[in-house]
C-alpha cells in the first residue's frame, strides 16, 4: 500500500511522488497552511492512477528514483491525459536529462525552491495549462484538415452530386456550399468533418465486429 496523505482541502491538488519518505514527510511540512491539497506517496503506479482518475491537477515527481525516473513517469503522466507537470530534484541536472525535460516541455527544479513552487502554484500551472491548449489546438487543426482533405475529396469525385441540394433546420444548401464551408472550416464545415469522423468511427467499428 502507497504511503499517502491527503492536507486540508484547498483549490487545486498537486500529486508528488519521491522514493524519500523523509522527504515527503517535509513536504507535508511545506504544504500546510497553503491553499493547494497534497497527495504524498512513492509509488509510481499510484500516482499514475491519480494522474489518470483526475486526481490531481499537476504532478510533481522526483528527478532520480530507483527503477522509474521522475521524467518517465511525467512522460506516462502526460500520454494519460493533459497535466501540469514539474519535476524536482536534489541534484544538478545533466545535459541529457536537461534535453529529456525540454522534450517534454517540463522544468527541473531544486527541491528546496518547493515552497516557492507552490506559493506560485497557481501562475505555474496556468502557464503549463497554457502550453497544453496551444498543442490541443495544433493537433486539433492538424486532425480537422486531414479530415477536411479526406471529405473533400470524397465529394468532388462525383460532380453531379455538387448541386444537390441538403435539408436542414438552418435551411436548405447545396453540396458546393457545403465543400466551401469545409475549406474555410467554418462552423458548418466543422460540424460535417465531426459527422463524416463518427460515421467512419461505427463503419470501423462494424467491421473490426464481424
Amino acid at each position: 500500500m502507497a504511503d499517502v496523505e491527503v492536507l486540508e482541502a484547498g483549490c487545486l491538488t498537486v500529486g508528488v511522488i519521491d522514493n524519500d519518505p523523509d522527504y515527503l514527510g517535509q513536504v507535508t511540512d511545506i504544504g500546510r497552511g497553503r491553499n493547494v491539497d497534497l497527495k504524498i506517496t512513492t509509488s509510481a503506479a499510484e500516482c499514475l492512477k491519480w494522474v489518470e482518475e483526475g486526481e490531481i491537477d499537476a504532478l510533481f515527481a522526483d528527478l532520480r528514483m530507483p527503477g522509474e525516473d521522475g521524467l518517465s513517469i511525467v512522460e506516462r503522466a502526460q500520454s494519460l491525459r493533459d497535466i501540469g507537470t514539474v519535476v524536482l530534484t536534489g541534484h544538478e541536472a545533466t545535459k541529457e536529462e536537461n534535453r529529456r525535460a525540454e522534450r517534454l516541455g517540463v522544468t527541473i527544479y531544486q527541491k528546496d525552491s518547493l515552497s516557492d513552487l507552490l506559493d506560485d502554484f497557481g501562475s505555474e500551472i496556468s502557464q503549463i495549462e497554457a502550453r497544453n491548449l496551444r498543442r490541443r489546438v495544433i493537433a486539433l487543426e492538424k486532425m480537422n484538415q486531414e479530415w477536411a482533405e479526406d471529405l473533400l475529396e470524397k465529394l468532388e469525385a462525383i460532380p453531379e452530386l455538387k448541386e444537390a441540394i441538403i435539408s436542414s433546420e438552418g435551411g436548405d444548401f447545396t453540396i458546393s456550399d457545403l465543400i466551401e464551408d469545409i475549406r474555410g472550416l467554418r462552423p458548418r464545415g466543422r460540424e460535417y468533418i465531426r459527422l463524416w469522423r463518427r460515421t467512419l468511427d461505427t463503419l470501423l467499428k462494424l467491421r473490426r465486429k464481424k
